[in-house]
């Protein structure tokens, strides 16, 4: 069965190592950005042409996509933005050249294109019962 996945680089502080994670699994970020789907498929549904979203404090129209991908944006910084269980130290090597830490949202949001796009085309997908973890057994993150 196909399942949303998109895979990130965390810290594991209890084993001291760095593992992937897929940011779907994350059960709260899976729910609202299901929540999200929901509403987006009844604009398209409905043919509203525009959304009124806040945009730096003022009250803008937008496309249902891009209220839609505003809404995921804003979901993905609440859940992996700037928090430690989701950040990985990154060194050059040789070590001491250079470090970095870097969270799982800032990994995504490198990538935001191809993220948003992956999303749009497999939103399908975005439904409760589909979550991945569900599918793989992991009990992290949820």
């Amino acid at each position: 069965m196909k399942y949303l996945q998109w895979n990130v680089f965390v810290g594991d502080f209890n084993s001291s190592s760095i593992e992937t994670i897929n940011v779907f699994q994350h059960s709260r970020f899976f729910t609202d950005l299901c929540a999200e789907a929901k509403k987006y498929r009844s604009r398209l549904r409905k043919n509203v042409p525009c959304v009124k979203i806040y945009d730096h404090g003022e009250m803008v129209d937008v496309t249902p996509t891009e209220a839609f991908l505003d809404a995921v944006h804003r979901d993905l910084m609440y859940y992996f933005w700037s928090k430690c269980e989701w950040e990985v130290v990154i060194t050059s090597w040789p070590q001491g050249r250079g470090e970095l830490k870097i969270d799982a949202y800032s990994q995504i949001n490198m990538n935001w294109d191809l993220f948003s796009r992956y999303v749009l085309d497999n939103i399908k997908l975005c439904i409760p019962s589909k979550n991945p973890r569900n599918f793989t057994g992991d009990k992290k993150n949820g």
